[in-house]
């Protein structure tokens, strides 16, 4: 007796589950993307920040002390704020300082960000912490002078005039 194999060949049952992963593998895709969701999103109004500063001398500072080859004069601090609006709106302080023109070549200048000598001297580019100081926050600076120890004395009883600009930028890190 003969008996009739009813079963699917191995090959067709193959060829069935690649069909069914062909067809039905873009479809879930595609379903997916059907079926992706969206919400609108109302826009608010946005503004641009404003940054100013302010600076006044700190303590009682009325005058530099007379320099001699070699020493240096030492400012009161500077206390530097900056003011404005914008939530989350950063500074940093920039300094810098100048003498006149006859002393130039026999003066130099340096200042720190704190006390004069034992702060922190202000690199070039400015000075913040991480982050940047936040509106309100104040920084003092100290503004030292010193006349080189080799100065001729032709440079004796010429008015030294130092100048400081302070400059307050936006931090952007």
């Amino acid at each position: 007796m003969h008996r009739r194999d009813d079963r699917v060949p191995r090959r067709v049952r193959w060829t069935a589950v690649l069909v069914a992963a062909l067809v039905l593998g873009p479809g879930t895709l595609a379903a997916h993307a059907v079926w992706s969701d969206r919400h609108p999103v109302t826009a608010g109004v946005t503004s641009t920040g404003s940054l100013g500063a302010t600076a006044s001398w700190a303590g009682s500072w009325s005058a530099w002390q007379p320099l001699v080859p070699g020493r240096s004069s030492d400012t009161a601090a500077l206390r530097v704020s900056a003011t404005g609006s914008g939530d989350t709106l950063r500074w940093r302080v920039n300094a810098a300082a100048s003498v006149s023109a006859a002393l130039t070549p026999y003066v130099s200048t340096q200042v720190f960000v704190g006390a004069c000598g034992t702060g922190t001297p202000l690199p070039a580019g400015g000075y913040a912490p991480a982050g940047g100081y936040a509106l309100g926050a104040s920084v003092d600076l100290c503004l030292r002078v010193t006349l080189d120890p080799n100065a001729p004395s032709t440079t004796q009883a010429i008015a030294l005039t130092p100048q400081i600009t302070v400059t307050v930028d936006q931090a952007t890190s």
